[in-house]
């Protein structure tokens, strides 16, 4: 599927499914050039199925979704429960520096 990319003083051609553009930076870069964003743009804003963002970009450049974790991450409480707690540790004023509330709740 060809689609125009029209600026103001060209033209440019972008093959939507083989990820190309005359001005060869998309094949270069593995990037969508301003062209490639262009024809995007215009295409869903025309209704047209223009897929996920995701899917313009080369594989190269998509970062992983989660990193690989240890062994020893994987046993950990926060790996099994899903989130931190903060049970055994008071809070400290850092304007009078007592322990049990902080700066906005300080009266004194």
């Amino acid at each position: 599927m060809s689609r125009t990319s029209k600026g103001w003083f060209q033209e440019m051609g972008v093959d939507v499914q083989a990820k190309t553009c005359s001005c060869m930076k998309w094949e270069l870069t593995g990037i969508p050039c301003k062209h490639a964003v262009t024809v995007n743009w215009n295409m869903g804003s025309n209704a047209m199925n223009v897929g996920l963002p995701e899917s313009w970009v080369s594989d190269v450049y998509r970062p992983k979704k989660k990193r690989r974790k240890a062994k020893d991450e994987m046993m950990s409480k926060v790996a099994l429960e899903g989130k931190l707690t903060r049970s055994g540790h008071l809070k400290h004023c850092s304007k009078c520096k007592n322990a049990g509330h902080n700066s906005r709740s300080c009266k004194g």
